[in-house]
């Protein structure tokens, strides 16, 4: 398999369990900024990785096994058992008290002045919120583990994509709307997280204070805030000369939490929950047939808690020569063409394979999150009761022959890969800081999650720029849906699109330039594969 090593640091750290390089354990080595890259072969390497918060217990094995459901996917869709080569390498952030804490969720100590006996952890409900809220998908938790707070249930994103890339019987493409099978799985792809926290805790109401345990007795405690934001997606491509070139893209996402506060016990307390996300699948700009281009060509949908329905999105191509319509309104040619194109895909990625060209599965993604216990005033305490993140990135490939070691296309994957490394070690800081930035411009409500989410898409997007420098190597499965919330139909731009760009002033100008230039790349035709 290729993989591409940007370090020149080959030193093994000592974050294998004991007796774990006999088992033959993934290897970990240092990277830049203070990250470590671990290469995971199955689910259970996880297990070698050090347990900071959600990060082995929950995002690692969660995120491989998300991947391999679309690798499963492509492999059917080509009539093979499996990819032929491919890595999935995991981030994780060394610890840090601002970035990567290293105490368990529901063991941090409150950060009070003497501390205290009463106040341990953030307590089960926002352990699991936050789980709910970073999850790319379910994970096949050990039960009974205390540091693992994680939901029997948590996002539905694998599902998801995987039914919008290969529908079956029990999910028709035709019932793709509001109040069909649909529903619930785009519910859980974020807005359920609420209904979860409720469950979990019972006594939740937006005028008490958050109180698990015996949390009451302690004279210190004014509040909590808790929450965070995800996303991942992938993009299937055929390799040219030049590279990959774009079929077809998914991905999504979201995020949410909970802020709990009480100044004095005079005052009356507040409290808010939000959760939300969303999800799309769109043809690449590299898809063609019979000539014609049905880039954007595609369907998504998305829903926060403050919602009472699933918002259904239904995106045309251009030249399509239909009149524009409503992006929510339900939209059966657009539906027909797209499930007719997605059957030509699957010929057009079968005929390619005979003839000795490679499909190749990449992308990746990551997640953000923090706990903070509140002061009198409203501030946080320093430094964070829970502060994570961990990302991933993903290569497969599906080839009948092995290349030559010169091959241009094979070494434009290699270049790329080891370009977007970058990206893919940063994208969970990234949602970090865009989820906290996003908390604080929309009154530090997490409820207000039509104003949040959209502004933390834009920024995620906007940093992994200022990252790697260069908009034309964001991946494109980023722009994929998030969120609910969009109008507008028509223009230059998707109406997802627009969306994000009316909420990039939170970035500056500079964001709305890199979401413009951004858009414009995949919304133009790419040159087909030779």
């Amino acid at each position: 398999m290729r993989r591409v090593l940007t370090s020149g640091v080959l030193v093994v750290l000592a974050v294998l369990a004991t007796g774990s390089a006999a088992q033959g354990a993934s290897v970990c080595v240092p990277i830049e900024d203070g990250k470590v890259r671990c290469d995971i072969r199955t689910a259970a390497d996880c297990d070698h990785i050090n347990g900071f918060p959600y990060a082995r217990n929950l995002f690692c094995p969660a995120a491989f096994n998300a991947v391999q459901t679309m690798v499963s996917e492509v492999a059917k869709t080509l009539g093979v058992k499996d990819a032929d080569a491919g890595f999935f390498s995991f981030y994780q952030t060394l610890p840090d008290p601002q970035a990567q804490t290293t105490v368990a969720c529901q063991d941090t100590p409150a950060p009070y002045p003497g501390g205290s006996k009463f106040v341990v952890g953030a307590g089960l409900p926002l352990c699991r919120l936050v789980a709910r809220v970073t999850s790319p998908g379910p994970d096949d938790a050990k039960k009974g583990d205390k540091d693992n707070p994680v939901p029997d249930t948590l996002r539905a994103l694998p599902d998801y994509f995987s039914k919008l890339y290969s529908p079956g019987r029990p999910f028709p493409l035709a019932q793709f709307k509001t109040g069909s099978v649909f529903d619930p799985i785009v519910i859980g792809l974020g807005a359920s997280a609420r209904d979860g926290f409720v469950a979990d805790y019972r006594a939740f109401s937006p005028t008490a204070l958050y109180l698990p345990d015996r949390w009451n007795r302690e004279s210190q405690y004014h509040g909590i805030s808790g929450g965070g934001g995800g996303g991942w997606g992938g993009e299937i491509a055929i390799l040219s000369g030049r590279g990959p070139v774009v079929q077809l893209a998914f991905g999504g996402g979201g995020g949410g939490g909970m802020t709990s506060f009480q100044p004095d016990r005079t005052t009356t307390p507040s409290t808010s929950l939000g959760a939300g996300g969303g999800g799309g699948v769109q043809f690449g700009n590299g898809y063609r047939f019979k000539g014609t281009s049905y880039g954007g060509l595609g369907l998504g949908a998305g829903m926060g808690s403050g919602e009472t329905a699933v918002e259904y999105s239904y995106n045309d191509y251009a030249g399509s020569g239909r009149t524009p319509q409503p992006v929510h309104q339900y939209n059966a040619p657009v539906i027909a063409d797209y499930e007719a194109q997605l059957k030509n895909l699957a010929d057009h990625l079968r005929a390619s394979s005979r003839r000795n060209k490679t499909a190749v599965l990449r992308g990746g993604g990551g997640m953000g999150a923090g706990t903070e216990y509140l002061m009198p005033n409203g501030q946080e305490f320093e430094p964070h009761a829970l502060s994570t993140q961990a990302s991933f990135q993903f290569s497969y490939e599906f080839r009948k022959a092995r290349e030559d070691a010169n091959d241009p296309g094979g070494q434009a994957l290699d270049t790329l890969n080891g370009e977007q490394e970058s990206i893919y070690a940063f994208i969970g800081d990234a949602f970090r800081m865009a989820n906290q930035q996003a908390f604080e411009d929309c009154g530090r409500d997490y409820s207000n999650f039509a104003c949040m989410c959209p502004r933390q898409h834009a920024l995620v997007i906007c940093l992994v720029r200022e990252k790697v420098g260069d908009p034309t190597k964001i991946p494109a499965w980023l722009q994929e849906r998030h969120c609910p919330g969009d109008t507008a139909a028509a223009g230059l731009y998707s109406s997802y699109q627009q969306l994000l760009l009316a909420a990039s002033s939170a970035g500056g100008s500079s964001c709305t330039a890199t979401l413009q230039q951004y858009f414009t790349d995949l919304n133009t035709p790419a040159t087909p594969p030779d």
